[in-house]
Formats: C-alpha cells, structure tokens, sequence
C-alpha cells in the first residue's frame, strides 16, 4: 500500500505522459517505483519518480510548443539503472 504522498507521486508522474500512452507507460513507471523502493528505499525511488516526472514533462512541453524532437526516448520507457 502506499502512503498518501507516494499516491501524489505517482499520479503527478501519470499526468506528464503522454495521454495516449498513460495506461502502459504509468503501469512501468509504477512497477519500476516499486521495485526501486524494495532495492534502495523510499526516499532514492521518490527521487527517482520525480527526476523522471520532470524530464517526462519537459519532454511533453518541447513536443506541445513545436519544439525539436528530443533524440531519446521518453524517460519513463528508460531501463532503469542499477546502482
């Protein structure tokens, strides 16, 4: 179960994907929360969660605003990192 404020987390992190995507993408982001915060803590995968909500936003911004194609793929379809 999580807390109130993971809740939070991981809804703002579903609003900065792409609408069409959000289902999937969400369900990864999610499941990569998960089993970050069994890995490393609480603390490093809301750290986690939230560098990739922002990247995923800005990302989302630059393609709203006509701005050029970023060379990567969304943030949130990245393989995660071992530490």
């Amino acid at each position: 179960m999580h807390s109130r404020f993971e809740r939070l987390l991981l809804w703002t992190a579903r609003l900065s994907l792409p609408r069409g995507s959000r289902e999937w993408m969400g369900g990864d982001l999610e499941e990569d929360y998960r089993r970050m915060r069994a890995e490393r803590g609480t603390l490093a995968a809301a750290r986690w969660l939230a560098a990739e909500t922002v990247r995923n936003a800005i990302d989302r911004m630059s393609r709203l605003g006509g701005g050029e194609e970023p060379h990567r793929p969304p943030a949130a379809i990245c393989v995660m990192r071992s530490a």
